[in-house]
């Protein structure tokens, strides 16, 4: 790590320290920067800005990578009935707007099915 990584990762931890982040006894797997939770729970390494899931054992880790597949099929549907829409404002076809209403409606249902099972 260079002397400027450093300096700019010691003031990132101490921005968090000001908002009220926790650092944590816990290391980064990747840099070993001292890890820290925020207010809403998360946790990040202030030198790799990135989030940072933490596990106790194999149980916990398939449950954030099935957290984590969840909300990334969540977003693609998001995503895709967000085209729809912006697809169906323009539609003059009346054939073309009964399938784009159908589509979205399986969009729809299946954003619900998802949102079940993260609730869970």
């Amino acid at each position: 790590m260079s002397a400027r990584a450093g300096n700019d990762a010691i003031k990132r931890m101490a921005e968090l320290l000001k908002r009220g982040a926790t650092m944590l006894s816990d290391v980064c797997p990747i840099c070993k920067t001292p890890l820290f939770r925020l207010n809403t729970g998360e946790v990040i390494c202030p030198q790799c800005e990135r989030r940072i899931f933490l596990a106790k054992d194999d149980h916990e880790v398939e449950a954030i990578k099935r957290g984590l597949l969840l909300k990334s099929t969540e977003d693609v549907i998001l995503s895709k009935i967000e085209e729809i829409t912006v697809a169906l404002q323009d539609e003059r076809n009346l054939e073309m707007v009964i399938r784009y209403l159908e589509i979205l409606k399986s969009l729809l249902e299946n954003l619900e099915k998802i949102r079940n099972l993260t609730s869970r």
